[in-house]
Protein backbone atom coordinates (compact mmCIF):
# COMPACT_ATOMS: atom_id res chain seq x y z
CA UNK A 1 0.00 0.00 0.00
CA UNK A 2 1.23 3.76 -0.39
CA UNK A 3 1.62 5.64 1.79
CA UNK A 4 -0.48 8.93 0.89
CA UNK A 5 1.35 10.97 3.00
CA UNK A 6 4.49 10.50 0.27
CA UNK A 7 2.44 11.73 -2.56
CA UNK A 8 1.26 14.36 -1.14
CA UNK A 9 4.40 16.02 0.53
CA UNK A 10 5.50 16.15 -2.94
CA UNK A 11 2.02 17.54 -4.69
CA UNK A 12 2.11 20.28 -1.53
CA UNK A 13 5.46 21.97 -2.59
CA UNK A 14 4.13 22.35 -6.00
CA UNK A 15 1.07 23.79 -5.29
CA UNK A 16 2.81 26.24 -3.14
CA UNK A 17 4.49 27.37 -6.27
CA UNK A 18 2.09 27.16 -8.54
CA UNK A 19 -0.51 29.38 -7.28
CA UNK A 20 2.17 31.84 -5.99
CA UNK A 21 2.92 32.15 -9.86
CA UNK A 22 -1.15 32.67 -10.27
CA UNK A 23 -2.16 35.01 -7.82
CA UNK A 24 1.25 37.06 -8.86
CA UNK A 25 -0.11 36.83 -12.65
CA UNK A 26 -3.97 37.72 -11.98
CA UNK A 27 -3.36 40.41 -9.51
CA UNK A 28 0.20 41.83 -10.43
CA UNK A 29 -0.98 44.05 -13.10
CA UNK A 30 -4.02 45.74 -10.79
CA UNK A 31 -2.71 49.24 -9.56
CA UNK A 32 -3.01 48.89 -5.59
CA UNK A 33 -4.37 51.64 -4.19
CA UNK A 34 -1.25 51.64 -2.06
CA UNK A 35 2.41 49.92 -1.56
CA UNK A 36 1.56 49.16 1.87
CA UNK A 37 -1.00 46.95 0.12
CA UNK A 38 1.21 45.67 -2.54
CA UNK A 39 3.34 44.35 0.95
CA UNK A 40 0.44 42.91 2.57
CA UNK A 41 -0.58 40.75 -0.67
CA UNK A 42 2.76 39.64 -1.20
CA UNK A 43 3.13 38.94 2.73
CA UNK A 44 -0.07 36.48 2.38
CA UNK A 45 1.45 34.92 -0.66
CA UNK A 46 4.06 34.28 0.80
CA UNK A 47 2.35 32.86 4.29
CA UNK A 48 0.43 30.24 1.64
CA UNK A 49 3.47 29.04 0.44
CA UNK A 50 5.74 28.65 3.73
CA UNK A 51 2.24 26.99 5.12
CA UNK A 52 2.36 24.24 2.00
CA UNK A 53 6.30 24.04 2.22
CA UNK A 54 6.03 23.08 5.69
CA UNK A 55 3.11 20.51 5.12
CA UNK A 56 5.09 19.30 2.75
CA UNK A 57 8.33 18.55 4.31
CA UNK A 58 6.44 17.56 7.25
CA UNK A 59 4.25 14.61 5.52
CA UNK A 60 7.50 13.75 3.98
CA UNK A 61 9.33 13.18 6.95
CA UNK A 62 6.72 11.28 8.74
CA UNK A 63 6.21 8.93 5.57
CA UNK A 64 9.74 8.06 5.71
CA UNK A 65 9.71 7.31 9.37
CA UNK A 66 6.15 5.43 9.26
CA UNK A 67 8.26 3.35 5.93
CA UNK A 68 10.74 2.34 8.41
CA UNK A 69 8.43 0.79 11.08
CA UNK A 70 5.72 -1.05 8.01
CA UNK A 71 7.21 -2.32 5.51
CA UNK A 72 3.99 -3.25 4.05
CA UNK A 73 4.15 0.70 3.09
CA UNK A 74 5.39 1.91 -0.14
CA UNK A 75 6.35 4.88 -1.62
CA UNK A 76 10.05 5.68 0.02
CA UNK A 77 10.91 7.42 -3.36
CA UNK A 78 7.74 9.64 -3.10
CA UNK A 79 8.66 10.69 0.15
CA UNK A 80 12.52 11.75 -0.37
CA UNK A 81 11.23 13.32 -4.33
CA UNK A 82 8.87 15.47 -1.68
CA UNK A 83 11.20 16.44 0.74
CA UNK A 84 13.69 17.24 -2.30
CA UNK A 85 11.26 19.74 -4.07
CA UNK A 86 10.04 21.06 -0.70
CA UNK A 87 14.25 22.12 0.17
CA UNK A 88 14.74 23.24 -3.75
CA UNK A 89 11.09 25.77 -3.16
CA UNK A 90 12.42 27.30 -0.26
CA UNK A 91 15.16 29.70 -1.39
CA UNK A 92 11.74 30.94 -3.74
CA UNK A 93 9.66 31.33 -0.53
CA UNK A 94 12.70 33.58 0.67
CA UNK A 95 12.69 35.71 -2.48
CA UNK A 96 8.48 35.81 -1.79
CA UNK A 97 8.83 36.73 1.86
CA UNK A 98 11.48 39.99 1.26
CA UNK A 99 10.38 41.05 -2.48
CA UNK A 100 8.35 43.44 -0.93
CA UNK A 101 10.44 45.01 1.82
CA UNK A 102 13.48 45.59 -0.83
CA UNK A 103 12.37 48.99 -1.86
CA UNK A 104 10.03 50.92 -3.17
Amino acid sequence: MKSRLAVWSWILPIIGVVQNFIFSGLFGNVKPPTPLAVRMFVLSDAIILWGFLITGLTFGIIALIKMKHNPELTGKVHAIIGIVLNILAIPLAFLVLLGPFMGD
